[in-house]
C-alpha cells in the first residue's frame, strides 16, 4: 500500500467492508484464494475419529498445523511424497482409522466430508468352514468394500474369530449379524 507506514509481521491493513442488504460483507474476490491453493497444494489431511494422535515429522514433511484434536493439515516438500503417503493404503492409529485425504480447495477442514471409514470387523464364533477366502469374502462384501484380513485369521492361527477390515458406509446398517445361504 503506498503512503502507509511499514506493516509489522503478523498485522493486517484495513479494508472497508461492504454493504449488502444493509449487513455489513466481506466482499473478497476469488484471485485472492490462488495463492492459498498453491500453498497448500502439497497438502494431506489427516485425522484420527476418537484421538489426538502424535504426529512425528520426516524429512519431507514441512510443516504440521492442527486443525482441531485429531485432525491436521500436512505439508509436503514435493507432490512425489505426498502421493507415496496416499498410496500406502490404509493407516491406523491405536486400533483407529486413520484418515489421509488429498487436499484440495473444495474440501472441507471438518469431517463432515467423510462418507465411508476402514473398520475391523470380528466375526465371532465363524465356523472353520467358512474361514475360506471365498466364504470370508462373500460375508464382509455384505457389509462395504474389503480392503484385507489381519494377520492372525490370513494364516488361521487362531480361529476365535476372524478380522476382516472394510470400508464401511457411516451410514450403516452395522448388523449384529449376517445371514448366509449355502448351496
Amino acid at each position: 500500500m503506498q503512503g502507509s507506514p511499514q506493516m509489522e509481521e503478523g498485522e493486517l491493513p484495513f479494508a472497508i467492508p461492504t454493504e449488502f442488504n444493509g449487513v455489513k460483507c466481506a466482499k473478497i474476490d476469488k484471485t485472492y484464494f490462488l495463492s492459498e491453493v498453491e500453498y497448500w497444494s502439497m497438502a494431506l489431511i489427516c485425522g484420527v475419529i476418537g484421538s489426538n494422535p502424535p504426529v512425528e515429522a520426516n524429512k519431507s514433511i514441512v510443516k504440521i498445523v492442527q486443525v482441531r484434536e485429531g485432525v491436521f493439515l500436512v505439508q509436503f516438500t514435493n507432490m512425489q511424497d505426498k502421493l507415496e503417503v496416499i498410496q500406502r493404503g490404509v493407516y491406523f492409529f491405536n486400533k483407529k482409522p486413520f484418515i489421509v485425504e488429498a487436499w484440495n480447495e473444495s474440501l472441507s477442514l471438518d469431517t463432515s466430508w467423510l462418507q465411508s471409514l476402514p473398520l475391523w470387523v470380528q466375526f465371532l464364533k465363524l465356523d472353520i468352514t467358512y474361514w475360506g477366502i471365498e466364504s470370508l469374502s462373500k460375508l464382509g462384501s455384505t457389509l462395504g468394500i474389503l480392503i484385507k484380513t489381519d494377520r492372525t485369521t490370513k494364516e488361521k492361527s487362531a480361529i476365535k474369530y476372524a478380522i476382516l477390515l472394510i470400508e464401511m458406509s457411516l451410514d450403516g446398517p452395522f448388523p449384529n449379524h449376517i445371514d448366509s445361504i449355502n448351496d
